[in-house]
């Protein structure tokens, strides 16, 4: 289905590709992963989410994009 892949999280430290982007505060690899469906809510083995670690790291260019891109969850 569409977004598996890139939410595809390591065996280890549970880190998905945008995790990693996200670490690495490479802003064009968040942008086309986002684009390709990666969710920026998944946890690592840490308990941190892609939008966790961008506010952590103070990523100006980055968190703004990861809160743009992810739809607000809704109680229910």
């Amino acid at each position: 289905s569409r977004g598996t892949a890139v939410n595809a999280a390591g065996r280890d430290d549970h880190c998905t590709p945008l995790h990693l982007a996200v670490m690495r505060a490479d802003a064009a690899a968040v942008r086309t992963l986002m684009r390709h469906g990666a969710d920026a809510r998944l946890a690592n083995a840490e308990g941190l989410s892609a939008i966790d670690l961008a506010a952590k790291r103070t990523l100006f260019e980055i968190y703004p994009m990861l809160l743009e891109e992810t739809p607000m969850r809704t109680a229910t």
